[in-house]
């Protein structure tokens, strides 16, 4: 049996890694864990609109 595919909503921080700085993608990782000690396959889902119908129509729940 496949194992549910779990989204997990993201928010934009800036963030600086080295000597650039750029917007990225974030959640908080205890959530991505939880949901595959739980037996689920974690998907984080980006903060954009585009795409977010048959993002949603793929995924068996979701985390906001």
């Amino acid at each position: 049996m496949a194992r549910p595919l779990i989204g997990i909503t993201t928010y934009a921080e800036e963030a600086t890694w080295g000597n650039w700085t750029e917007p990225a993608a974030f959640v908080p990782f205890a959530y991505v864990r939880a949901v595959a000690q739980a037996g689920g396959r974690p998907m984080l889902v980006p903060p954009v609109e585009n795409g977010i119908e048959e993002t949603l129509d793929a995924l068996d729940g979701i985390i906001f």
